[in-house]
């Protein structure tokens, strides 16, 4: 068990209500940092969980609320505001640089290095965001593949027709609208959807995928997803894994659980970004960038009961 005393608060950077996460013996001092975003219809609050798992291992891990969400959100979202979910992913990434500059003029980033990551949604704009910032050294992406366009063309064609349904059973306490309401709600997202699918285009990792630029990435999925298809992050690993720029990305699949993620993996990603610090940010490092993902399967060890 990881005994660290940590140390939150909220910040407002540049309008984006955040919360910092750091080890109280690194809070005045230059760390790795980490930005983690969270997923659909939450916030910051519930991010936190993972940002506090994330910081044990030596990081100040920033959670901003997104674009629509937490205290930024002015109506109230409900899982079936499918388009909004695409709207705050394109919205919210564009904003990714103005965390790094407040971080960086406090002269806060050690050694300029700084990661994406992010659960769900927030995966998804952890992907979006290997594609426009090259300096982001490192990502973690749970539950959320890179081929964007591809999963929007789901979602409108065949995510929506469950979505009440999934709905109840991920929120049981959420009352659904009248079913003589829902085919009119789901005919409406699904045209919203369409209309920003050329949008997309240009935050679609997987169009691109050489702008991975030979950085470390990990990703995680269960195969039992009702909200974010298995088989779309898979596909993408196929595609890309034997590509010179993607020489360090790697893929877990689990054949049990579901729409949540296991507190080992966010400790596995943890040393996966921990092992990428000292591979590529430590002068005269023992670790090298062919090393970081057996070394941190090898540390996640201690962690398995």
């Amino acid at each position: 068990m990881l005994y660290v005393e940590l140390v939150s608060k909220k910040l407002l950077i540049n309008d984006i209500p955040v919360i910092e996460i750091i080890p109280r013996e690194l809070q005045e001092q230059d760390a790795p940092l980490i930005v983690f975003y969270h997923g659909w219809t939450s916030n910051k609050i519930n991010g936190a969980g993972f940002g506090e798992s994330i910081a044990r291992f030596g990081f100040r891990v920033v959670v901003p609320d997104c674009v629509y969400h937490g205290e930024r959100n002015i109506t109230p979202l409900e899982m079936w505001d499918a388009h909004f979910l695409f709207l705050s992913i394109m919205e919210t990434a564009t904003e990714f640089g103005k965390i790094i500059n407040y971080y960086r003029t406090k002269q806060l980033i050690s050694n300029n290095f700084y990661c994406a990551a992010g659960v769900s949604m927030g995966g998804l704009i952890a992907n979006i965001l290997i594609r426009k910032y090259p300096g982001i050294k490192a990502a973690g992406i749970f539950m959320a593949s890179p081929q964007l366009q591809k999963f929007a063309e789901w979602v409108s064609f065949v995510g929506l027709k469950d979505i009440f349904k999934v709905t109840k059973e991920f929120y049981p306490e959420i009352k659904l609208p009248d079913e003589n309401l829902q085919l009119g709600i789901i005919n409406k997202e699904s045209d919203l959807i369409m209309e920003l699918l050329p949008r997309l285009e240009n935050f679609d990792l997987s169009l691109q995928p050489e702008l991975i630029a030979g950085r470390p990435m990990f990703y995680w999925h269960a195969q039992p997803d009702l909200l974010m298809p298995y088989d779309f992050t898979v596909e993408f690993y196929e595609k890309i894994k034997d590509l010179p720029e993607a020489k360090y990305v790697y893929f877990k699949g689990d054949v049990e659980g579901s729409h949540f993620v296991p507190l080992i993996e966010t400790r596995r990603l943890a040393l996966f970004l921990k092992n990428s610090y000292q591979a590529l940010a430590l002068p005269n490092s023992q670790i090298a960038k062919k090393d970081i993902w057996q070394l941190t399967n090898e540390q996640i060890l201690e962690f398995v009961c």
